[in-house]
């Protein structure tokens, strides 16, 4: 049995270099990049209004985006929340708020209009990458091979 640290649910399979995103809560993975529907920022920007509102969220005159669209709803989404226009982790401890649904479409907080809207809070999820085979060690400082060196050399003290 795994824990919900370490739940993964069925992903379709999927390169090595798809970045997986899991709910930030539980940890479990819900998505990866290849299912995301890509946009340009700023394509349908609607009002002046809301340019100038935007303008707070512009990062070295690069607005970011605070949201994931995914190409379509994906098989753990609950049907009967997505009639309700919400999506919530999979997860039956974890039930977390992720994003919400809106097939008419919403715009994104970069301006671009998306439709329809599968649409994910990148706050609620965390980007997970491969760990690499490397074994590394965390919390053992090694001493220098110079200093092991000297310290087998030095004349130890006997005591009679």
């Amino acid at each position: 049995m795994t824990s919900p640290r370490q739940m993964e649910l069925q992903l379709p399979d999927t390169e090595d270099s798809a970045t997986k995103y899991a709910c930030k809560k539980c940890r479990c993975v819900l998505f990866t990049s290849e299912q995301l529907t890509p946009h340009e920022p700023e394509r349908h920007q609607i009002s002046t209004r809301r340019r100038l509102k935007d303008l707070k969220h512009q990062v070295g005159g690069h607005i970011d985006c605070s949201s994931f669209f995914l190409e379509e709803t994906l098989p753990w989404m609950d049907e009967a929340l997505l009639a309700e226009g919400k999506i919530h982790c999979p997860t039956a401890k974890c039930q977390s708020r992720l994003g919400a649904l809106q097939w008419s479409g919403s715009q994104c907080s970069c301006g671009t209009w998306v439709t329809p809207s599968i649409k994910i809070t990148k706050s609620r999820v965390d980007a997970v990458f491969k760990q690499s085979n490397l074994n590394i060690v965390t919390g053992v400082v090694l001493p220098n091979s110079s200093e092991t060196y000297a310290a087998e050399m030095t004349p130890s003290s006997s005591v009679n």
